[in-house]
Order: structure tokens, then sequence, then C-alpha cells
């Protein structure tokens, strides 16, 4: 019996090579291409993955590299960045040109590469096992071939089984139901009905079980992911030991698997788990990513955070002793220690040997370095099973990886090296769980369910982007061109999952799917108990039911932090509101006081990581920059849709002007820094071009752009902001926020201008709010305003999303006065000796919280 990636090695002859050692095949790949002006191995990690994945879909897919990677000009696809002008191409579209063919190039070398090891991506292997099959006089291995249960087919998977129905050795058999499969519009029937098409009716009949078949369908919501993974525990328990072996809990979000695994009861009993683990989720790969950054520190000094960080390690920790070392440690006050004195202060502690060899600095080789780590965590935890297995499978992926890095000719410079490339190496990998698949508890991903049936089922993670729309994997392919070529979209990797949903429901006869809100209260449960709702109708048996859940939590000895609002810290708001207190700062305050406190009475800032390449903020801070240099040079004139597509095909120019001014041109013209930059020019272009489309509709006029306003509700309470910019909109005053994160609409919706509407949910309603009543302020002759946001994540959108209050996006003056209380009712909040400063449990997007 094989899986189809077996099958398909099988086939080939070649086998498939672990990320780590194709991502070493292809820098060298690279280095080959590129010669003196290559990347080296951290910078070109930050860009090869996408990249691989993108060449075994474009194998996958079966696709002529030439007819694909031929010149972007030539292309007629393309809509919304046109390279067929008659007018020169400006510089950044030359760019774009340019890394289309080195990719082109890249992916012909890395595929001749893999031809000469018989090694090879998922891609590569599927149409060398093509090639094979339609070789003449080449014989099968087997005398019948048995495809069961198979859904989406990779075109080289297809042509694989087709090639063997020729030859009459090939029998199939779908695991579908009529329910979904003779609706055309279904789209769980969707792959099915292409594969049935291509490969035949099968061997065995359809079922109708979902329609004829009695079951409990029920919707469980539940207040966040860990109380489903006590939910699914107590579920689980609940289930009469007799039927465990025909019950299975299906994780939707694999990072669920070990706090499942903890909340289970003891008592469970058997229990097979056929998901593996990602290494990232292991707690020693976050302690061996802490240990080689505590060793790659290169002044000589030991840092004093990075050593407590160490110590207090759950895996490392040995009780009241290493306490009260790291009291010791910290007593000191400084920074970092010198080595001499740090190790004098160790090797008194009554830390084991292995304790003392593992921090002692007498190596850069991260193999040595981590071998003496995992001796020290089995020192330290020698009855834990887990940890010693946790340390087993760590050394053998280190070893693997050095054995990689060894056939690949692969040098890294220094331990900083090591640190930076490690995580993208083997970060991946998964280690497998070993158990009985006919016995108890089965626990499984969603993928592992295929062809399998039980009669009870728990799907947990069943939300809208867990379950569906999962696949969010990104691509260097222009869009257009994925469509043209039919490689894969977001709709199918949501076809795909109704399937995997439905095949779970056909079989089972109490089904239940668990659902929890994102932190941001985003996240919305996944649309199929609606769609069964309206689908079933009265030839169902099945009954449904949506029930909401709390989870007991276990006590903590850990007591809540509370702060008490002295005088000091009453007259430290006080200062802050008398200066003017922002909307973000207003908006912190109702997520998290805590954090508040953190950030604005104590003054802690927010730690930054510094990366090889820049992040989200600073995108974010570039893309403000380029729309204020384009707006700017509009204030006071109507805009007009010429204008606006002119500046939309220089958003690369903008975006890159606006970069340089915190980073060098010759970072931006390479690797991920290039891409992501594009990626933001991108999301601008959009940005314009709907403004451009919308301009059609009426007419606008920029007034500013980076506008201060400010405005004092009381003496000595006073608001202020910073509008992205100020525009007229058909004789109606507009702020405008530009956002690069993600928002949700409910989020900028009141019904009521009450304290009781404004949960931390509403933290964008909340600025917004104070945008409007700064502008209204602001201009007494003006009746009303419009507040809203740009989101650069749904840039396509045709309009700003506006705040709406009470039913309308208008906000008027006659509601000024009751905004205004609503902001005063927060700030009395804040100056209130009563109310004590705490943490809000809901907040998972704190900064600078302490608690």
């Amino acid at each position: 019996m094989l899986d189809p990636g077996a099958f398909l090695e099988r086939v080939s002859g070649w086998r498939k090579g672990n990320p780590a050692d194709l991502l070493l095949a292809l820098h060298r790949c690279h280095q080959e291409q590129a010669g003196p002006s290559a990347q080296p191995l951290s910078e070109f990690l930050e860009w090869a993955p996408t990249t691989l994945r993108d060449f075994s879909e474009i194998d996958n897919h079966l696709l002529e590299l030439g007819d694909f990677y031929r010149d972007l000009r030539n292309y007629h696809e393309i809509e919304e960045w046109s390279l067929r002008t008659t007018e020169p191409l400006s510089k950044s579209q030359q760019q774009a040109v340019q890394r289309w063919a080195e990719t082109g190039e890249l992916h012909t070398r890395f595929a001749k590469a893999m031809a000469e090891r018989g090694l090879g991506t998922a891609g590569t292997i599927g149409r060398e096992a093509l090639r094979k099959a339609n070789t003449p006089g080449w014989e099968s291995p087997w005398d019948m071939v048995w495809a069961a249960g198979l859904n989406a087919l990779e075109p080289s998977l297809k042509s694989v089984l087709r090639s063997l129905r020729e030859r009459g050795i090939l029998r199939v058999c779908w695991d579908a139901d009529t329910f979904y499969l003779n609706n055309s519009d279904h789209e769980a029937g969707r792959f099915l009905r292409e594969s049935i098409t291509s490969l035949g009716q099968g061997e065995i009949s359809v079922s109708d079980t979902i329609l004829s078949g009695a079951r409990n369908v029920q919707l469980v919501t539940l207040p966040d992911r860990m109380a489903m993974c006590r939910f699914a525990a107590h579920w689980a328990a609940k289930v009469p030991t007799h039927e465990r072996d025909q019950a299975a809990v299906v994780l939707a979000d694999e990072q669920l698997l070990l706090p499942l695994l903890q909340a289970m009861p003891s008592d469970i009993g058997p229990m097979n788990v056929s998901m593996g683990v990602p290494v990232q989720e292991l707690p020693l790969h976050g302690l061996a990513d802490r240990f080689l950054r505590y060793h790659a520190q290169a002044d000589g000094r030991v840092r004093t955070a990075e050593l407590t960080a160490l110590l207090n390690h759950p895996l490392l920790h040995l009780g009241e002793s290493t306490s009260r070392l790291v009291a010791c440690l910290t007593e000191v006050g400084w920074p970092s220690l010198e080595v001499t004195q740090a190790y004098a202060t160790l090797q008194g502690s009554g830390l084991p040997e292995e304790a003392l060899a593992a921090l002692s600095p007498t190596s850069e080789d991260p193999d040595a370095l981590l071998q003496a780590l995992f001796r020290w965590v089995v020192a330290v935890r020698p009855d834990d099973a887990l940890a010693r297995e946790q340390a087993y499978h760590m050394a053998v992926l280190q070893r693997e990886l050095r054995l990689a890095m060894q056939r690949n000719q692969a040098v890294l410079t220094s331990l900083r090296d090591t640190v930076a490339t490690r995580e993208r190496l083997i970060g991946q990998a998964r280690i497998s769980f070993f158990g009985e698949p006919l016995r108890g508890l089965q626990v499984l991903g969603v993928l592992e369910t295929r062809a399998l049936s039980f009669k009870h089922v728990l799907l947990v993670g069943a939300s809208e982007g867990i379950l569906i729309g999962q696949d969010d994997a990104q691509s260097w392919i222009p869009f257009d061109l994925r469509r043209h070529f039919k490689l894969p979209l977001s709709a199918d990797s949501e076809a795909v999952s109704s399937y995997h949903v439905h095949r779970l429901l056909q079989g089972s006869e109490h089904f239940i799917m668990a659902h929890a809100p994102a932190p941001d209260g985003s996240g919305s449960p996944a649309r199929f108990m609606e769609q069964w709702e309206h689908e079933f109708g009265v030839a169902s048996r099945s009954s449904l039911s949506r029930q909401v859940a709390a989870a007991g939590t276990r006590s903590h000895a850990r007591p809540e932090l509370v702060i008490r609002k002295d005088a000091n810290v009453i007259e430290r708001i006080q200062a802050l509101i008398s200066r003017g207190i922002s909307p973000t700062a207003m908006a912190t305050w109702l997520r998290c006081p805590m954090d508040f406190h953190a950030k604005y009475i104590l003054g802690i800032n927010e730690q930054k990581e510094v990366a090889s390449g820049f992040g989200d903020d600073a995108l974010g801070i570039a893309v403000h920059r380029a729309a204020e240099r384009i707006y700017s040079a509009w204030l006071g004139a109507p805009l007009s849709r010429e204008r606006l597509l002119e500046a939309a095909q220089d958003a690369d120019a903008h975006v890159r002007t606006a970069l340089a001014q915190d980073f060098p041109m010759d970072m931006l013209e390479s690797g991920s820094s290039m891409l992501r930059g594009s990626m933001a020019a991108a999301a601008l272009r959009r940005v314009l071009g709907s403004e451009a489309d919308r301009e059609a509709l009426g007419r606008t006029i920029p007034v500013a752009v980076e506008h201060e306003m400010s405005a004092e509700l009381l003496p000595g309470i006073r608001i202020r902001g910073k509008a992205d910019r100020l525009e007229q909109r058909d004789g109606v005053l507009c702020v405008l926020d530009i956002k690069t994160g993600s928002f949700q609409n409910s989020n900028i919706q009141m019904k009521e201008l009450i304290r009781g509407q404004l949960s931390s949910a509403k933290q964008q309603a909340l600025q917004l709010m104070i945008y409007a009543s700064l502008a209204l302020h602001g201009d007494e002759s003006i009746d009303s305003v419009q507040a809203g946001i740009i989101p650069l994540r749904h840039s396509s959108l045709p309009d700003a999303a506006w705040l709406n209050l009470e039913g309308s996006t208008l906000i008027s003056r006659a509601q000024l006065r009751r905004i205004d209380d609503l902001l005063l009712e927060l700030i009395n909040e804040m100056l209130n000796p009563e109310k004590p400063i705490m943490h809000d449990p809901s907040s998972s997007y704190c900064q600078c919280c302490i608690a």
C-alpha cells in the first residue's frame, strides 16, 4: 500500500529530498548561475523556500519551462500590469522581466542537477514518473494497481494513472457521496467529477449516506484555542470505552496537537496519533535556538538575560537551586558579565557537569554545541521520556543537516550564520508519533482522514481561515499567470477542504465541529453549518444544532498581577492627557490597561529583533511615505483618473525611494527585500487603481496629508492625532487612515454610542471616532464628516472601509457631544483610582505587557 507520493517515487525511481537537501542544492545552482554576485546562504533562504515550492507546482502541472518562463512582455494574459506597451519599460518593469528570466534559468539548472542525483521535489518526481511510464518498453512493477480514495489529482499523477489504465492494469474506487458528487455546483465534488471524467466511473457504487443516514451534527463555539483542547479531551473521555476505536479527533490546526495531548486524561487508554509534530513546535527546538544564540555572542561577555533565560527553561530548571542561581546573577544588575566572573558563579552553583560543559565557550561547531546541550537536558530530565525522545530526534536532524551541507558543499562562516539558517533548513521538519491505527482513539490531521470513516468525529478548529482558506502559501508567480496555466488558486484549497469535511460527515453518526474566534474577534465558524441548514431540507435524517460552551480552566499558582493607581500613576496619566492623548494610546488602554501602563507610564518600548531584511513595519512606513509623496503634489485640486493611473505605474519607484531613506539601495535591489518591496508596491498600485476607478463616480479633492489635529474636550483633557489624509469627497470632509495590518469590517461598526458597545475588539472604531471628533472640532462650519480605513491587505476594495455609527457612515455634528462623552468616559476610567490596572486575558497582541 502506497500513498500517491510514494507511488510516484516507485514509478520514477527517484527519491524525494528532504527540505534541507533541496534548498542547499538550489543554493548551489544559484551560486553557479550568479557567480561572484551570488547571495550568501542566510539571505538566499529568505526567498528560496517560496521559489522551491513554485518549481514543484510548475513541474507537477507538467508545464514546459521554456513556454512558462518566456519573456513577460509576450504574455497577453497579464491584466494588472501591462508590459505590452510601445513606450520604454520603467526600471521596475525591466527588473521584473530580468528576474523572471533568471528564475527560469535557475529552474532549468535545478532540474538538471536533480536528474543527475535522482532526487527531487514532489513535482520533479511526478514529471519523471510520467516520462518513465510513457517510455516504450517500460514495465510496471505491478500486475494490477488499485487507486482508492483519491480526490484532487495533480496533473502528473493523473497522467501516470491514465497511462496505467491504457495498459489495462488500473482499477479505481472513488470514495464519494451523491449529495455533492451529483450536484455540479457543489465545491466538495469539483475535483472528483474531473477525476472521474479522466479515469472512469470506478469499481464500486457511490454512497448516498449524507441524506439517508441518521446522525447528529453540532457546531460548538468555545472561547479560545486552549478551550477547544480541553473540550476535545473531555469529549474523548466521554466516548464509551468499547467505541473509542471508532472515534477520531481531527485537528484542522496542527499547532493544537501538543496542547491536546497534554489535556488528555491519563486513563484515556490506547491512542494513535497519525499526524507528525513540526520540529518548530517542540520545546527543545526553541531551547536549541536560544542556546546557539547564547554562544553566538561575539564580544567575549556573557549576557545576563540570555544566561538566565537558558537556566529558567522548563527542560533545564532544577528547582530551588536554579532560582537561587538566577537571583544571584540578576542581583548584580549588569546587562552582561565577564566570562571569568560568570563561570565562577556557575561553578559554585550546583549545576551538573553537563551544564558547565555546555555553557563553556570552547567550540564554534554547532554539532558539538548541540550535542552538549542534549546531554545537559538528559542529565536534568533523566526520567522524562518525551525530553529524551526530543533530544534523540533533534540530534538526528542535526546530523542530517550536517550531511546535507557536506553533500552540497555549503559553508557557514560563523555560528551567527548557523543560527540564521538553521530554522529555515530544519524548522519545517516533522517528528512522527507511533501507535496502532486499529486500536483506541485516533488523532489525525484533516488530510489523514482520507478513505477513513468513524462513528464519532470531533473536528477541532472549524473556522474560516483555518479549516477553509488555510492554504495561503506565498508564490512569486503572478496571479494572472497562475490562473492562465491552471496552477492552484485559493478556491482550489477551499474545494479540497470541503471534500474532506463532507467525507468525514458521510461516515459518521455523531459529528461535532469545534470553533473558537481569533483573539481580535475575527475568524467566523466554517460555513458548513449554514450550508447544510440550507441544503439538507426535509430529505435529510440528520439533526443540526449549535452550542456556545465554556471550558473550565486549570488553576495556576501564579497570582493575577494588579497595579493600584497611586498618586504618581495618576499624575503621569494626567500629564499624558493634558499634552493630548493619541488614538493609539486610547486604543491600547481599550485593548489591555496593563499594556498601556507599560508603554505610556513606565516607558517600556517594544523590543524588535534585528533581521537581515525588513519587516512589515518598515514596509508600512514606506507605503505611508509613498502615499504622502504622491498626494502632496495634488493638494487642492480634483483628482483625475489619468494622474492616479500614472502614479500607479510608478508605484515601485515611490516605494523604493521611501525605503531608501532607511535601507541601502543594494539591499533593496536583490533577494527577498526586493521581492517584499515589490509586493508593497503592488498593494499601493491596487489602491491607486481602485481610486482611479472610483473617480468616475464622484469628485475628490485632497486637502492635507499627515495632518496634525487636536481638540480640548474639557480643561486639562486634550485629544490629538495625525490623519494620514484629509479629502473632500463630493463635498464631504473625509479623514482617512492607511492600514497595513488586518481589520474586520464589523470592528468599525457601533450600533450605539455607549461604553458597553466599545469592546476591546473595537479599537479601530475608537480611533476613527477620535479622528471624526477632531475633524468636527477643527472646523465648526461643517455639519458632518466621514472617517475610514484604506486597508492595503484588501486594496482592491472599491472604496475605503467607513466607520459606521448608529447605522450611518456619515458622522454628524449632532453626534459629536455623545462621541466626546464616550471618550471622556474612557479617560475617566484611566484616571479613576478605584479602578486598578490589570491585564486583559483576551488580549493576545500586547507589545510591552508585563503581566
